[in-house]
């Protein structure tokens, strides 16, 4: 369980399905409909639990040394990336080389990216991360239906 203590800040930090990053990532796997659902999600925390202090959108550099470190990090991620890739290498390979801004350490990517802060006016345990179940924190133990509960 992760425990927000009263007045603590939730941070959310996700990645954007646009820039140049995303243009050469999503033919591997196109995560516009979960980044999407992730968002809707953070926004449908009702008020009680958490409040919204805040959004803003930042651009980050992601390097890579080369095509093949790429190609290491997103295969890492999970082996049912590998099909994509093969079947798509060679404009995945073409885009890379076209988006980057190459500098001397290798190959640079833009991602943008939405931060969202959230604030508790009282305590809140995740109870579990797969259901997003939060119920206010108590110094004893308190019944889910009691507290504030969401589900994807």
């Amino acid at each position: 369980a992760r425990v927000l203590r009263p007045g603590g800040l939730v941070y959310v930090q996700e990645p954007l399905a646009e820039g140049a990053l995303y243009e050469v990532s999503r033919y591997v796997e196109d995560e516009r409909d979960v980044r999407a659902r992730a968002y809707e999600a953070v926004k449908r925390v009702p008020q009680q639990c958490l409040r919204e202090e805040g959004e803003r959108f930042s651009t980050l550099l992601v390097r890579e040394k080369s095509f093949e470190s790429f190609r290491e990090r997103i295969l890492a991620m999970g082996s049912e990336r590998e099909a994509n890739f093969a079947q798509h290498e060679t404009i995945l390979s073409r885009l890379f080389h076209a988006r980057a801004v190459q500098d001397p350490d290798g190959f640079c990517f833009e991602q943008p990216d939405r931060i969202d802060n959230q604030s508790s006016g009282i305590g809140v345990r995740v109870e579990s991360r797969r259901e997003r179940t939060i119920t206010r924190l108590l110094p004893w133990t308190v019944p889910s239906s009691l507290g504030c509960v969401w589900y994807d």
